[in-house]
């Protein structure tokens, strides 16, 4: 749900933008006014200003109050775990977290696609925005499991370095320092790799659990199949020997 909100806020907010504006109605939209005109005005009065409110606000709202009306009844809610798998890992007072991210996700969109050539102060309002989600993440503590409060931490912090290493990268590559950019590109595919770690050992180390008799079954198959197979190439081996040897006897 939220990725599609995502989607469709990136394409209202590239309406504003005078050089989005042109890409956008050449290759999606084909409406023939032009920036800046009566039309578009209009467009924007009567289309564009009242999907982003429902967008940003009457949706993201209308989903909290589900949840905080549902918010004792979501352990008995049969497809509750197709619809957010995290939902009963909240604190029970703390379900206005999801709003929280939907806001920061919407501030993410509008600092791209507002400052997309401003490569500095796009930096700067990135990092900015993540210290902020940090402070909250740290004061409200939304989880039950600290773990994942620590995860969600982590997560923002490896994101601010990458962002700043990524500032570098780019000033290194302004000023033809390839060599220090090709190392500060080693540094940003580290930090991916540890922010994703976690999470891929916590899945791996749940599906083990989950998965461990099917997992104890393959491994006894394959090693059945392996001895059956070492064996017949033994056998193989020692007719192809005897052969040999029977030949040279004839001989």
């Amino acid at each position: 749900m939220f990725s599609i909100l995502q989607d469709y806020l990136k394409c209202f907010q590239q309406l504003f933008l005078k050089e989005k504006y042109r890409i956008f109605i050449i290759f999606m939209v084909r409406f023939p006014g032009q920036y800046g005109t009566q039309d578009h005005q209009l467009w924007m009065i009567y289309f564009i200003i009242p999907g982003l409110i429902i967008i940003n606000f009457i949706i993201p709202l209308l989903i909290l109050l589900l949840l905080m009306i549902n918010k004792n009844r979501l352990d008995k809610i049969k497809i509750r775990r197709h619809i957010s798998y995290l939902l009963n890992e909240y604190r029970i007072e703390k379900f206005y977290w999801e709003q929280i991210k939907l806001l920061k996700k919407a501030i993410f969109i509008f600092i791209l696609t507002n400052f997309e050539t401003e490569v500095v102060l796009n930096a700067s309002l990135l990092g900015l925005s993540l210290l902020i989600y940090q402070k909250l993440a740290t004061f409200h503590q939304p989880f039950i499991n600290q773990k994942l409060n620590n995860l969600v931490l982590q997560s923002s912090q490896i994101c601010s370095i990458s962002i700043l290493l990524a500032l570098i990268k780019q000033i290194c590559e302004q000023n033809d320092y390839f060599g220090s950019s090709i190392m500060i590109q080693f540094f940003i595919i580290a930090c991916f790799i540890k922010m994703c770690c976690p999470f891929i050992f916590d899945f791996a180390r749940n599906y083990k659990k989950f998965y461990k008799y099917l997992f104890i079954q393959i491994n006894f198959c394959i090693r059945k199949y392996q001895i059956s197979f070492l064996q017949f190439c033994q056998k193989i081996f020692w007719i192809k020997k005897n052969r040999e040897i029977e030949s040279i006897i004839y001989l």
